[in-house]
């Protein structure tokens, strides 16, 4: 994405990417399903909560059906599993 021309902001849990989203105003999230503290699928269930529809891409090594289900009712935009290409 930095190769791309886009700005990136890392954080290594939900706590800070939750707080991160909601102070940068990103345009898109890539969201680990697996993070420490609140996991992704909280974070994401949060900002929809509160109305905010940042466009989420999960990324996890949950490949079960039923996980990505239920990211993509969560109002994820897209569900990628890990590894990937």
């Amino acid at each position: 994405l930095t190769r791309a021309g886009f700005g990136v902001h890392v954080e290594t849990t939900g706590e800070g990417g939750l707080e991160r989203i909601r102070s940068l105003r990103p345009v898109a999230v890539i969201l680990d399903v697996g993070l420490p503290g609140i996991d992704g699928v909280e974070v994401c269930r949060r900002l929809r909560a509160q109305d905010d529809w940042t466009p989420i891409i999960f990324v996890t090594a949950r490949d079960e059906e039923v996980d990505m289900l239920l990211g993509l009712e969560l109002g994820a935009d897209g569900y990628m599993t890990k590894p990937f290409s």
